[in-house]
């Protein structure tokens, strides 16, 4: 198994980081992707390779968060590029939106 590689050999810490992703949420559901299937957590957005990784690697920590002002600047880019895209062609209810949802980032 990959994640046994990873790890040096060691199983109980696999076991470890498996149940440790269970017990961040009650409910899973099944992912599969090219090394079989596993369980994630029901309420995360993310699929079988990103829950493979966070057994694999030290991920996802509070300081490995992306800064509020590079998120902030990403919703102007995105409104931006929305509003010029709907000059050339994009539909207008598909600009909105993405402008909307844009400025949730502010």
């Amino acid at each position: 198994m990959l994640s046994r590689a990873l790890l040096g050999g060691r199983a109980s810490s696999v076991r470890f980081i498996k149940s440790a992703i269970r017990m961040q949420s009650s409910k899973v559901r099944k992912e599969r992707d090219t090394f079989g299937e596993l369980e994630v957590p029901a309420d995360c957005y993310y699929g079988a390779q990103t829950a493979r990784s966070k057994m694999n690697f030290k991920i996802g920590g509070p300081e490995e968060r992306m800064p509020i002002p590079v998120i902030h600047a990403f919703g102007y880019l995105k409104k931006a590029a929305a509003m010029v895209n709907k000059e050339f062609g994009l539909d207008p209810k598909l600009a909105g939106a993405i402008c909307q949802a844009a400025g949730k980032a502010d």
